[in-house]
């Protein structure tokens, strides 16, 4: 639309019909190249696991927080506490995420 604008200003006397037809051919032509210019710019992260938090506990211990009884529990978390899930395990034990289902954590009991 600026374009277009512009291209008005220089020229007073474009029809209405030749503005219609170079915002729409300059609307295609920059939707186009933006496309084939994200399309290339994307790049694998060098944080592949950024803002997906329980990926980035797996393999990694932790301390049971509130027993692990009938497969469910809790486990300290740095500041906080995650659910998890995994085998029975008594308060205080080290366990080890091993895996993710939403919001919990899939643990074994750490060697």
């Amino acid at each position: 639309a600026p374009a277009v604008g512009v291209l008005t200003f220089l020229l007073p006397d474009l029809s209405w019909e030749w503005q219609f037809l170079l915002f729409g051919l300059l609307s295609i032509a920059t939707a186009l190249y933006w496309w084939r210019r994200q399309r290339t710019a994307t790049r694998p992260s060098d944080q592949p696991h950024l803002n997906l938090r329980g990926q980035e506990l797996i393999g990694k211990t932790f301390v049971v927080y509130e027993a692990i009884v009938d497969g469910r529990g809790k486990i300290k978390v740095a500041d906080g506490v995650w659910m998890a899930r995994g085998p029975d395990t008594a308060i205080g034990s080290r366990v080890r995420g091993v895996g993710q289902q939403g919001a919990i954590l899939l643990v074994e009991a750490a060697e």
